[in-house]
């Protein structure tokens, strides 16, 4: 049998190897990579997507997971942060709005101006 490094695992059926494969030990997941890029900054879902490689509609998905596992420690540690969308022609601002995606129409002037969502990782 050879010799594996940590970083090398051998999946064994019936008492044979039947395969080898690399596990790499610092990968993060998904959602440990969205916290990382949201560290110390606030970012768009866009902008999230961009730097994590996943598509947009995941990192919405992604967030409000990453809130309640944020939020799990309490008030001590890191918490998910929401700069609500404005519309940039009324000034109306999103503060109730409890889905994550940026809205589309202000409810107000009916403009489709809206800045988008903000999200961001900071130390309460």
């Amino acid at each position: 049998m050879p010799v594996l490094s940590p970083k090398t695992v051998h999946h064994v059926t019936s008492g044979r190897s039947s395969s080898c494969y690399t596990l790499f030990v610092n990968e993060l997941t998904g959602r440990q990579k969205i916290i990382e890029a949201l560290k110390g900054q606030m970012l768009t879902a866009r902008e999230i997507s961009q730097a994590v490689g996943i598509k947009e509609k995941e990192v919405l998905e992604h967030l409000p997971h990453i809130a309640r596992s944020l939020g799990a420690h309490g008030t001590q540690g890191p918490s998910l942060l929401v700069e609500p969308s404005t519309c940039l022609a009324c000034g109306f601002v999103f503060r109730k709005r409890e889905r994550l995606k940026t809205p589309s129409k202000c409810p107000v002037c009916r403009s489709e101006e809206i800045t988008e969502t903000r999200f961001g990782v900071f130390e309460q």
